[in-house]
């Protein structure tokens, strides 16, 4: 029998990237405030209190903030910032009255919309949407 072709020998963790690590900790830090605030306020906080003016130098340059809507194609990018735009080919501040699909480079919409679709389906709490599961 063929030898098994694991990444890692049984028992071993696996190596996780230091930067991916922590921008995973940002991340679900942000989120954890933000349900933090809600929760504080009684009530869903509304986008005019997201602080885009504090989000700058290069831990901002990658990341990216939507507005998901009811209607998944009428989602919306918040923020996002300059590495992320230049990569994405964006311009440099995003129109937040226009889709995210109106924005992006054809090439790029098939999979941003997957992505929304199933955002969508797991906050309406249909986990295995999107994955050709019931």
């Amino acid at each position: 029998m063929p030898k098994a072709n694991f990444p890692v020998a049984a028992g071993e963790p696996p190596h996780v990237n230091p930067a991916a690590a922590r921008e995973l900790r940002a991340s679900e830090q942000l989120i954890t405030d933000w349900e933090r605030e809600t929760t504080r306020l009684g009530r869903v906080l509304a986008l005019m209190t997201l602080d885009v003016s504090a989000m700058t130098g290069p831990k901002w340059s990658q990341r990216f903030i939507i507005a998901v809507a009811p209607v998944v194609e009428d989602s919306s990018f918040l923020f996002y910032g300059h590495g992320f735009a230049s990569l994405m080919e964006l311009p440099e501040t995003p129109d937040n009255s226009a889709p995210i699909v109106a924005q992006l480079p054809a090439r790029y919409v098939p999979v941003v919309s997957r992505v929304l679709y199933r955002l969508c389906a797991l906050e309406r709490g249909y986990p295995n949407a999107g994955h050709g599961r019931a």
